[in-house]
């Protein structure tokens, strides 16, 4: 037996050393979009910051696009437009501040680092080679174009009280709000929805007395359960208080999608996707919910300190 083994593990050492590994250029085919769509100079950019910060080891951008990697690997597809710029910002300076349990790395030099727009030319040829021709003479006015849609990103990112310098996390930011869902992502994610919403229904109607006496409950113990979970869960973006953050001030009368009680139950149900807040029906119960709407309906006219300015309608 033993004479066997040895040539066996032999040829398994000859065969691992002949292997070579996908580099980076099979990486940035990963996150190429469809061959017909030309990126914005700022998008094209980021797309390499993407691929050099190595963000290919964790996610892909395409089906059929899975690069090579020891790490699981966490589908982007459709993440453009779903979550805000300053979404994003947030979570690539600190990760868990938008995503408590995210175990993804902060990047922080990504905010000092300028773009070096000399590489425009080279990523523009490269990207021509994966079938995203640009025309020639998109060469002569590549940076002019940069500076240009940089400068749009850096002031919408201002009227959302962030101030950006100019740093390459803008056309990362860029780049992540222009991935596309795939066809096949759009039919789970149209599947999943179909059963979660059968789900929860199904388990509402269930505990439908439960929810309405947590919902409209004035009691001390369900209030303070309710803000139990509000500090573990909605705090992150609404502070500690209901005063705002990134997302809005909770405790005055203006309400950016609703201030009922069936309109505040449903946006903690449903999310606002546009606004970067996530459904949170997978991961809260029915009755969660009602002690979480419960707790921000006795929040109201509190006037905590650093409330921020009302938005939506009374």
């Amino acid at each position: 037996m033993k004479k066997f083994l040895i040539p066996s593990f032999l040829l398994l050492s000859v065969l691992i050393s002949a292997y070579r590994f996908p580099q980076k250029s099979v990486a940035m085919e990963s996150v190429a979009p469809d061959s017909d769509t030309l990126m914005s100079m700022l998008a094209l950019y980021g797309q390499y910051v993407f691929v050099r910060e190595n963000c290919v080891n964790c996610h892909y951008t395409e089906s059929g696009h899975v690069p090579f990697s020891y790490m699981p690997q966490v589908s982007l597809e459709g993440v453009g437009g779903r979550y805000t710029d300053d979404w994003h910002y947030n979570h690539l300076l600190d990760p868990q501040s938008v995503s408590p349990y995210s175990n993804m790395p902060a990047y922080p030099d990504l905010f000092k680092a300028k773009p070096d727009t000399d590489l425009l030319v080279k990523l523009m040829e490269e990207a021509g080679k994966r079938g995203m021709k640009y025309p020639k003479e998109s060469e002569k006015t590549a940076v002019a174009e940069f500076q240009a849609q940089q400068k749009a990103a850096m002031e919408r990112l201002q009227t959302l009280k962030i101030k950006d310098k100019g740093s390459e996390i803008t056309a990362l930011i860029a780049f992540l709000q222009q991935i596309p869902p795939s066809p096949l992502q759009i039919k789970m994610d149209s599947i999943a929805k179909a059963k979660e919403d059968a789900e929860w229904v199904a388990l509402s109607q269930t505990l439908e007395k439960d929810i309405m006496r947590n919902v409209l409950s004035k009691n001390k113990d369900t209030l303070m359960m309710g803000q139990t979970i509000y500090t573990s869960y909605c705090s992150i973006c609404h502070g500690a208080e209901a005063e705002g953050g990134i997302g809005p001030n909770l405790t005055d009368e203006y309400w950016l999608n609703g201030g009922k009680v069936a309109d505040i139950m449903r946006t903690i149900q449903y999310g606002v996707a546009e606004k970067g807040m996530i459904s949170w029906k997978t991961m809260l119960t029915p009755i969660e919910i009602a002690q979480i709407t419960a707790y921000i309906v006795s929040t109201n006219g509190s006037n905590p300190p650093n409330a921020k300015e009302p938005q939506g309608e009374k």
